[in-house]
């Protein structure tokens, strides 16, 4: 995927303000601090942090859906595989929801589910059940930084002659 190509993408769809593309751009191809990798590593770091011996399976899924010209959805669907076991099993799975306006970014959805049946599965399904607050409060700490606390993370910038957001500068 290229930005070219994923702004024609956007544009077919309707999203054809530029400010509103780069925001898209900023939150999904900012590197490995893209909004969908964090997500991952949040619930990654709850499992590990907390001794649950499970790890993020790398083929998770990206998607988007346009719902109008000024409004988007990024869904992530992640698995975490048991790794005390060989082959590796997926034991727990999630879904987050994000949507995208020109004026916000928020988790509209969260889901986290049990798909196995083992020791190590059951235990970390608890602990999420019983930590929900706690795990609230790490995501909306994680998101106060990912949107502005943090001075050194760059999520969008305009300048007038910025050419490589496909801003024309004005002449």
């Amino acid at each position: 995927v290229t930005i070219d190509s994923f702004r024609k993408s956007l544009e077919k769809r309707g999203i054809n303000d530029i400010e509103f593309q780069n925001k898209i751009l900023c939150l999904i191809l900012q590197n490995r601090a893209g909004i969908q990798y964090s997500l991952g590593a949040v619930i990654n770091n709850l499992f590990l942090k907390n001794d649950f011996m499970l790890a993020m399976d790398p083929e998770y899924k990206i998607s988007m859906e346009v719902n109008r010209n000024n409004n988007v959805t990024l869904v992530f669907k992640g698995t975490w595989d048991d790794v005390n076991k060989e082959p590796r099993e997926p034991a727990i799975s999630a879904s987050v929801s994000i949507n995208i306006t020109p004026n916000t970014v928020a988790i509209t959805d969260f889901d986290i589910t049990k798909i196995q049946d083992s020791e190590v599965a059951n235990s970390a399904y608890k602990y999420l059940e019983d930590n929900q607050k706690n795990i609230l409060e790490k995501l909306l700490s994680w998101i106060q930084r990912f949107f502005g606390f943090n001075s050194e993370l760059r999520l969008e910038e305009r300048k007038k002659d910025d050419m490589e957001w496909g801003i024309t500068p004005n002449n």
